[in-house]
């Protein structure tokens, strides 16, 4: 067998294994929507938490979760 045969083989193999059946797909999808969901709460929890933190004098707080956030 050459190499480009064990290559295809191979190839063949892990194309095989990729495949997944619509009702993992849509797990999946339903997965990423709910963790979606949760992030958002989080951040809109973060950033009440900043609002509030800024009037008790933490600011370097804050300035550290809006640099974690992306927003500067």
């Amino acid at each position: 067998m050459t190499i480009e045969e064990m290559r295809a083989l191979d190839a063949a193999k892990t194309a095989k294994e990729l495949e997944y059946t619509q009702d993992q797909v849509s797990y999946a999808m339903g997965l990423i929507k709910r963790l979606d969901a949760k992030i958002e709460a989080l951040e809109k929890a973060g950033d009440e938490l900043c609002a509030a933190g800024a009037f008790m004098g933490w600011h370097d707080k804050v300035e550290a979760w809006n640099k974690a956030k992306g927003t500067k």
